[in-house]
C-alpha cells in the first residue's frame, strides 16, 4: 500500500498523508514462512520489553500503527499481519513461531478487538510465552450460544456470495468501530478505502469468521474449567464501546479473577484512537 494522495485521499489534511508514509518509510514489513504460510509483522521500537501487539479485525498490522507510536517509545514492538488461515490454533501458532524468529521468549501482549480473542488463545496455546496481558476493547471467550450459531450463519452467507459483495459488508461492519477524533475522521475514511481497495479480499473475511467460530468452538471458558493462566490481566474498554457490558465485566473476571477493569471516559471501541493520551497512561502504568 502506498500513502500516496490520490483519490483515497482527496481532501485530506496533508499532514496526515504524511504521517502514514512517514511511519511506512520507518516501519518496514518483515516477512517468514511458517508451516508453507508466508507471514508479514513489524518489528520495531527501542526498548528493552517486548510487547506483541495484536491487531484487531483490520487484520493488518499497520493498521495499529496508532498503536505503534504509541507504545514504541517505551517497548521493542513486534505486530503480525494475519494470513488467511482456517483455525485460530494455526494463527496463534505462528505468532509464537514470529517470536522465536525474533528470540523473545516471553512478551507482554496487547490485544485490540479481534486480536484479543487472539491474545486469549495466545494464553491457552503457549502460557509461559505472556508476561501481562491487555485486553482492549475486546469480550471475554466465554460460551455464548447465539454468538456460535451467528458465526456459523455468517460463515455460511459469505462463503456464497460474491466478493465484491463479502468485501462491502465487512467494510461496513467493521468500520463503525474505528472510533477516532473528529479531526482524524476524514483520513481514516481514506485509509480504510485504500485499505479495502488494495490489500484485504474474501478470502481475510472468510479467516476472520472461521477463526472466530474456531475461538468460540473450542477455546471459550466454562465455568468449573480449569484456569491455565494466572498472570497480569487488564481488560479495558471505551466507555461507549458496544462491548463494553456487565456479562463482559462478570465474564473477564470468570476466566481472570485477578483481573484489573479499567473504562476509558469518552472513548470508543478503539480507545487508543479516540482517547490516546488516558489509553497510554492506562496501558504503561499497567505493563510498569
Amino acid at each position: 500500500m502506498t500513502a500516496t494522495v490520490d483519490r483515497d485521499y482527496e481532501g485530506v489534511v496533508p499532514e496526515h498523508v504524511e504521517r502514514l508514509a512517514k511511519f511506512r518509510a520507518e516501519h518496514p514489513c518483515k516477512r517468514m514462512n511458517v508451516a508453507g504460510v508466508e507471514w508479514e509483522y513489524i518489528s520495531c521500537g527501542n526498548g528493552t520489553e517486548v510487547l506483541l501487539l495484536l491487531t484487531g479485525g483490520l487484520r493488518v498490522a499497520e493498521t495499529a500503527f496508532a498503536y505503534i507510536q504509541m507504545l514504541e517509545d517505551t517497548y521493542r514492538v513486534i505486530a503480525p499481519t494475519y494470513p488467511p488461515l482456517g483455525t485460530m490454533g494455526g494463527l496463534v501458532d505462528g505468532v509464537a513461531a514470529i517470536l522465536d524468529a525474533e528470540q523473545v521468549p516471553e512478551a507482554f501482549v496487547l490485544g485490540q478487538s479481534y486480536g484479543g480473542a487472539v491474545a486469549q488463545v495466545l494464553i491457552q496455546r503457549y502460557p509461559s510465552r505472556v508476561r501481562k496481558v491487555v485486553l482492549s476493547g475486546t469480550a471475554p471467550l466465554i460460551a455464548v450460544r447465539w454468538k456460535k450459531h451467528l458465526s456459523g450463519a455468517l460463515l455460511a452467507i459469505a462463503a456464497l456470495l460474491p466478493e465484491r459483495m463479502v468485501m462491502s459488508l465487512f467494510k461496513r461492519m467493521v468500520s463503525p468501530l474505528v472510533t477516532v477524533q473528529e479531526s482524524e475522521r476524514a483520513f481514516w475514511e481514506s485509509y480504510l478505502k485504500e485499505l479495502f481497495r488494495q490489500h484485504l479480499t474474501k478470502a481475510d473475511v472468510l479467516s476472520h469468521l472461521r477463526t472466530t467460530r474456531d475461538a468460540q468452538m473450542n477455546y471459550v471458558y466454562t465455568g468449573g474449567a480449569k484456569r491455565r493462566w494466572s498472570g497480569d490481566v487488564l481488560a479495558v474498554w471505551g466507555e461507549n464501546d458496544h462491548l463494553r457490558t456487565e456479562r463482559a465485566r462478570k465474564g473477564m473476571l470468570d476466566i481472570y479473577p485477578q483481573a484489573q477493569i479499567h473504562v476509558i471516559a469518552g472513548a470508543g471501541h478503539t480507545a487508543a484512537m479516540s482517547e490516546p493520551e488516558k489509553y497510554s497512561v492506562a496501558v504503561k502504568g499497567f505493563l510498569g
